[in-house]
């Protein structure tokens, strides 16, 4: 019994795309475009798709939200986050069309970085079978709630999504990974004023007591009744939003007027779909053409609508009525006998009587045969009443609108002013920064003749130091050379040489003198060689003796004193009486010649 439950459970979201006639009915509740292409995919069958086109949960579109084209916010938030729709989880794609709804109710612009400024974005990886979510940083704060907390049983079907399914740019159609300084970018971007102001409003509070519950947000019936955990408000705080024509997607594109000459153009349908149950509708659709068969196997009931198959026969004949089929029966635009074409017009004054046909037509098609019956049923009274009310109502609304456009024409002047003051600004900065660009160039330039001339300067200085050295080494050595010239003028060198020539004869000489007195001392027999005068060895031999003594009176004079250091004492004080003359000598001697 259990295993029947599982598999009607998983087999809900493809019953209502897995056939041609069940995928038509998909996509006229859920106001697809005929630009774009929907394909039917298990998550055990994903198929390899292009650049251009998106895997996209079925889920998405029945409890998410999503419409086509894709809404801008939800593909800038695919963006920033690099992923792609099939990468998350289908409550992120909740909480983002819930922000949509909360911008269109509150007149806000939340944008992503408000969105990641309440939650934080996480992605476990490819490896993981985790899909990336969002994450509350705090439980009590949240932009939307009411969220289930499993999606087990309807994560396996997916739709192929090609065509114009988005309007600005499109997100990426692979997986990808988040960059984490870029969402921090983002984050310090957020108008946390804003949030704030958003997370006091108590508008859509759910029978849990959560304000601003998602299926009343994106108006659908959940499926799932098990919740996450979210911040509850009496029920008693409710803030009541006046709502007008649910707008969830962005303006869908209207038929081509070439392939339908007959259609009018009134503007783009921006509409989300009614709030339905659309299990409830597929289940009455099969259901009905299988009754006979339900009957006659005793199957029907058990797999079709299981315990709710009486509800669903309840509420099949006013949710048929809401959201009828189109057929043959539906009222078509006629002027007259022929269809409404789009050269027809009710503004042309001059062919009144036309116009008027054409407004009857008009009028006409927009008088479906349920409501005529409920007009036929009203009195005159009633009726006029009816008219009264309506026209007050235009009457108000017109002039609602009016201050409306109004103030944002007011809004608008303001802004054009602050525009053209701040396109002034601009051109004022952009001339003080040419003005500074020019004095910067002029002084870069300057600069560079400076340090061109101070480098000519530097050059002419080391130039003249060196011409200074030479002219100093040059003039020294002509100062020398006069010196030298000068010097031999007045005959000092000459002077110098002959005082120092005989000063070194008498150095000899006296030499000798010691010389020969101290072979006498040491008892050498006077017939040794050692007196010879070719054997004394004088301290300067080329300078020889002095010339004023000669050979024979030096013997004489050696000789009387041989006789005075006999007769007078003891040889040592002839040797102290004679030796002093000779190392006198000797010491001047050399401080002399140098």
């Amino acid at each position: 019994m259990a295993r029947v439950q599982s598999r009607s459970r998983a087999s809900k979201l493809a019953r209502l795309v897995n056939s041609e006639e069940s995928m038509a009915r998909f996509r006229e509740l859920y106001r697809v475009p005929s630009s774009i292409r929907l394909a039917y995919y298990d998550i055990k069958n994903f198929p390899v798709i292009n650049d251009d086109e998106i895997m996209l949960p079925v889920m998405a579109v029945v409890e998410g939200g999503v419409r086509f084209p894709l809404h801008p916010l939800l593909t800038t938030f695919l963006q920033i986050v690099n992923a792609t729709p099939s990468q998350v989880s289908v409550n992120t794609i909740r909480i983002i069309m819930g922000v949509v709804a909360l911008n269109r109710l509150l007149g806000t612009n939340l944008r992503v970085g408000e969105i990641l400024k309440v939650y934080q974005y996480m992605c476990p990886g490819e490896e993981s079978k985790t899909l990336c979510y969002l994450k509350a940083r705090n439980l009590q704060q949240k932009l939307v709630n009411g969220l289930p907390d499993t999606n087990k049983g309807y994560d396996k079907d997916y739709l192929r999504v090609s065509g114009d399914w988005y309007t600005e740019s499109k997100c990426r159609s692979s997986f990808g990974k988040p960059d984490p300084s870029r969402l921090a970018v983002y984050e310090g971007q957020a108008d946390s004023d804003l949030v704030r102001r958003v997370l006091s409003t108590n508008i859509y509070v759910d029978q849990r007591g959560e304000p601003r519950s998602a299926p009343l947000l994106l108006r659908y019936e959940p499926q799932i009744r098990s919740f996450l955990e979210g911040p509850t408000v009496p029920r008693s705080q409710e803030v009541r939003v006046e709502t007008t024509v649910p707008v969830l997607a962005v303006p869908a594109d209207t038929p081509n007027s070439e392939e339908d000459p007959e259609f009018i153009p009134v503007g783009q349908v921006s509409e989300m779909a009614p709030p339905i149950n659309p299990f409830e509708i597929m289940g009455r659709a099969t259901g009905g053409s299988s009754s006979g068969t339900a009957k006659g196997k005793g199957k029907g009931r058990g797999k079709g609508a299981g315990k709710k198959g009486t509800k669903a026969a309840s509420e099949s004949s006013s949710s048929e009525q809401d959201y009828p089929v189109l057929s043959h029966g539906m009222p078509r635009l006629l002027f007259g006998d022929g269809p409404i074409s789009i050269h027809d017009t009710v503004l042309d004054e001059t062919e009144t009587e036309l116009s008027a046909h054409v407004a009857h037509g008009l009028a006409r098609a927009a008088c479906l045969p349920g409501d005529m019956n409920q007009w036929d049923g009203m009195s005159s009274a009633q009726i006029f009443r009816h008219g009264t009310r309506g026209m007050m109502m235009a009457t108000q609304s017109i002039l609602a609108m009016e201050s409306r456009v109004l103030k944002m024409t007011d809004e608008l002047q303001k802004k054009s002013t602050d525009y053209k003051r701040l396109e002034e600004q601009h051109l004022m900065n952009i001339n003080s920064m040419k003005v500074a660009e020019d004095i910067a160039r002029a002084e870069a330039d300057n600069r560079k003749k400076a340090e061109a001339e101070l480098t000519i300067l530097r050059e002419k200085v080391v130039k003249l130091e060196s011409e200074c050295l030479a002219n100093l080494e040059k003039a020294r050595e002509e100062g020398l050379l006069e010196g030298k010239i000068e010097g031999k003028k007045l005959g000092y060198d000459g002077a110098m040489e002959e005082a120092r020539t005989q000063f070194r004869m008498v150095f000899n000489t006296g030499f000798r003198r010691g010389w020969k007195s101290a072979l006498t001392k040491t008892e050498h027999p006077e017939t040794s060689e050692l007196f010879l005068r070719s054997n004394t060895p004088i301290p300067y031999p080329e300078e020889g003796l002095n010339r004023s003594e000669d050979e024979a009176e030096e013997e004489g004079e050696e000789e009387e004193e041989d006789e005075d250091e006999e007769e007078g004492g003891a040889p040592g004080n002839v040797v102290e009486s004679s030796q002093p003359a000779p190392t006198g000598g000797a010491e001047d001697a050399p401080g002399s010649s140098a």
